[in-house]
């Protein structure tokens, strides 16, 4: 590996008049973890990394920057009564941002899908 940054990011997204929450993320759903309980809000713990693996050039041109929590937030959207949070990740050739791990805690009442992004989605993303 030529770099890598971990970190760890909380974000909080009220609900509106949400019915359903739609995530999306290059995270298999069996690696997603749901918590179920009486909060009014949904909240996503995320870490995750940025990296460049195979990278052959200098260090000052490989676009090396540690990573920050803020960086890991999910982008919103809320048509028609859903509300849909897609991941910050991406790749492009030898430069990856990646969630390891993502913690989904929501209200019993609001129905969650959760919608996996291919490699190919990801690619040039950002």
């Amino acid at each position: 590996m030529f770099f890598e940054s971990s970190q760890s990011h909380r974000q909080i997204v009220q609900l509106m008049n949400d019915t359903e929450v739609v995530v999306e993320s290059s995270m298999p759903e069996a690696k997603v973890v749901v918590q179920r309980g009486m909060a009014s809000e949904v909240v996503l713990d995320i870490t995750g990394r940025f990296s460049i693996a195979g990278y052959h050039g200098p260090r000052e041109n490989a676009g090396v920057q540690d990573l920050s929590g803020p960086e890991l937030a999910f982008t919103l959207s809320r048509p028609d009564g859903t509300l849909t949070l897609s991941s910050p990740e991406w790749t492009f050739i030898h430069h990856a941002l990646m969630i390891d791990h993502l913690t989904i805690t929501l209200p019993e009442s609001i129905a969650l899908r959760l919608r996996q992004l291919s490699s190919d989605q990801l690619e040039g993303r950002r």
